[in-house]
């Protein structure tokens, strides 16, 4: 009966694999997200996205594969299409690939 049981439950998804950052790059990747969610906030409030599309751009280039890089990418996906164009969003460059 037991195996039964196990049979019956679904087989849960991996969890995404993140590359590990040192000590000093956690910091500073968890710095810089903290900007890139101010600047999200400011940005609704039709100051504009360019200072969270730079903060993102900047965490996907210096920490990749991270999941830091994750979440930025996130955040550019989240941001109102009608936006994209004037920052020059790509689907590639907001591809979450297996993790969505």
């Amino acid at each position: 009966t037991e195996n039964k049981k196990q049979a019956a439950e679904p087989a849960k998804p991996a969890k995404p694999q993140f590359r590990q950052l040192s000590e000093i790059e956690q910091i500073e990747a968890e710095r810089l997200f903290e900007v890139a969610i101010k600047a999200r906030s400011m940005g609704r409030l039709q100051t504009g996205f360019k200072l969270m599309v730079d903060t993102c751009r900047q965490i996907i280039e210096k920490f990749p594969g991270s999941a830091y890089a994750f979440k930025a990418k996130r955040l550019l996906r989240d941001m109102p299409k009608r936006f994209w164009p004037r920052y020059k969003i790509t689907e590639e460059e907001v591809d979450l690939g297996n993790f969505k």
